[in-house]
Order: C-alpha cells, then structure tokens, then sequence
C-alpha cells in the first residue's frame, strides 16, 4: 500500500474535510437534519457507492479469469451498498425495479449474481484454495476494502445505539475508503495470477 501513498492522502484528505464540514454543521450549527434519511451525508454516501460500482463494471471490461469474477463481485456488492442507501423502493419509480431494490426481491437477486461468481470462481478456478486467498489478502485493493467495509458495519452498530449521526458518518468514510480501493485497482489487481516458472493454481 505504501507504493499508493499520494492517492491514500488526498482521499484522507478529502475524507477529513468531509467529517469537519459535517462536524461543524451538526453539532457547531445545529444542523441536525444533515443525517436525516437521503440527506447531504447519505447522498454523498449512495453517489459514491453508485460511482464505485459503475467504475468497476468499466474496469471488469479490460479483466479476464479470475481477476474478472472477482471485480465483478466487487462491484455487485457496491452496487448492493448502493441500493441500501438509496432508499430507490421509496422513489416514484416502476414496481419492478422496486421489488428487486427491497426486501425479498434484493436478496433473491444479489444472492443468485454472488452464488454464480462463487461458484464460478471455485469449480473453474479453484478459488478456495489457500494460496489464492492468501493472494486476495495482499492485494492493496483487497486490505481498503475491509477496512471501508469495517467502518461501515461500524457505523450499523452505531446505529443500534441511536447515534444516527455517526453512524452516517462512518458509512460515509467507509463508501470513500471503498472508493478508493476501486481506484487503485486500476493499476492493482485483486488477484495476481502466478508467474512463469510457479506452480499453476488455476486451470
């Protein structure tokens, strides 16, 4: 990670300026609405999902094996943060998208589109073995994603405790963390396929 310094630093820097500007508004100006339900801090939060998942479904063009399941599961599952934040079963908009944004319908699709890139991923290219796992954990793609997603289910346990306005918070730090991670995967893989000469784990 530490070949990816300066793209770290300005999304710390970007993602510091964000918490103050909020900090300020909530508790120094007495904007409370600011974390109401589709306000500033969860728009900021579902737009950066939305554009995450849209620059990965661009990137999974340019993949191929299993570095191409694996952006696709990361931008399933961006897009499946995404739709959680939106709120789109809310929205005036036809019913079926509705049904599969909420409830029943969300969880019967994203479970069918995780069972097929899981499924692909193990029987084609024996994903559960160690040594590829072990790949996935060093990738620098992989590590930002986990810490996003920590800060996100952070902010869910938050939320148990009724602290609405940092649960926001965390969420969105966490969606600018994920977003980062996208970025870097530009140039960084998620998985690294073996070199030449090295034992072959995928077929």
């Amino acid at each position: 990670m530490i070949s990816h310094i300066k793209p770290i630093l300005l999304a710390l820097s970007i993602m510091g300026g964000l918490d103050i500007l909020v900090c300020y508004e909530y508790y120094v100006l007495g904007n409370q609405s600011i974390s109401d339900e589709g306000a500033f801090i969860e728009s900021i939060t579902a737009i950066t999902f939305l554009f995450t998942s849209v620059s990965l479904i661009f990137q999974s063009v340019y993949k191929s094996r299993l570095e191409l399941l694996s952006t696709l599961f990361f931008a399933t599952t961006c897009s499946l943060l995404f739709i959680r934040e939106s709120n789109l079963d809310r929205m005036d908009i036809p019913y079926f998208i509705q049904f599969f944004s909420d409830g029943i319908g969300r969880a019967a699709l994203f479970c069918s589109l995780y069972l097929i890139l899981i499924s692909l991923a193990v029987i084609r290219y024996k994903a559960y073995k160690a040594s590829v796992l072990l790949s996935y954990l060093k990738s620098p793609v992989t590590q930002l994603t986990l810490i996003g997603c920590a800060f996100i289910v952070a902010g869910s346990l938050l939320e148990e405790f009724k602290l609405e306005f940092l649960e926001e918070v965390f969420e969105m730090n966490g969606s600018l963390i994920i977003f980062l991670s996208a970025m870097i995967h530009h140039k960084e893989p998620i998985y690294k396929e073996p070199t030449t000469g090295s034992q072959c784990l995928v077929s």
